[in-house]
């Protein structure tokens, strides 16, 4: 018998909370699974970034709706136009941060789920740990390498469509 280590079980409980995850995402969406294209939001108050970040997502196929926001009550907008499944937001914005959007948007009415990432120049662990609290799946530390975050979405992606009937 093999014996599991208190950190094997943690590691455990997260990838089990991932899936959890991205199973409540898709619930509302099984019935039109058919065509499915995952919706992603990305959110940075600096447009130049948040478009840049879009378009280097939006290569990752036909399977993907990239668009952009500038500020966290843009977002916010945009997610009254239709289900979003994935954010990527920064952290510090005016107005409202990163944290407080994402846990806007866990309040939406329609109760859909969404996968969340944040994006920060700090490393606090106060920050991790508000994160975590909200089911943000990670941090990206700036300066935030595009490559690795459209790895991330790729993962999330396969993870998404492995899930689908």
């Amino acid at each position: 018998m093999k014996d599991t280590f208190p950190q094997d079980k943690k590691t455990n409980a997260f990838q089990e909370d991932k899936a959890e995850t991205v199973k409540a995402a898709l619930e509302p969406r099984r019935k039109t699974c058919f065509n499915l294209r995952v919706k992603i939001l990305v959110v940075d108050d600096y447009p130049n970034s948040a478009a840049f970040l879009a378009r280097s997502i939006s290569k990752l196929g036909s399977k993907v709706k990239v668009i952009s926001a500038a500020s966290a009550y843009q977002a916010l907008e945009c997610v009254q136009d239709g289900v979003t499944d994935i954010v990527i937001t920064d952290m510090d914005m005016p107005g409202m941060t990163g944290l407080e959007l994402i846990e806007k948007l866990q309040e939406h009415p329609e109760g859909h789920q969404i996968i969340s990432f944040l994006i920060s120049a700090s490393d606090a662990p106060e920050l991790k740990i508000n994160a975590r609290n909200l089911h943000v799946r990670e941090v990206f530390h700036k300066p935030v390498h595009p490559e690795r975050i459209c790895e991330v979405i790729s993962r999330v992606l396969e993870e998404i469509h492995e899930e689908l009937p």
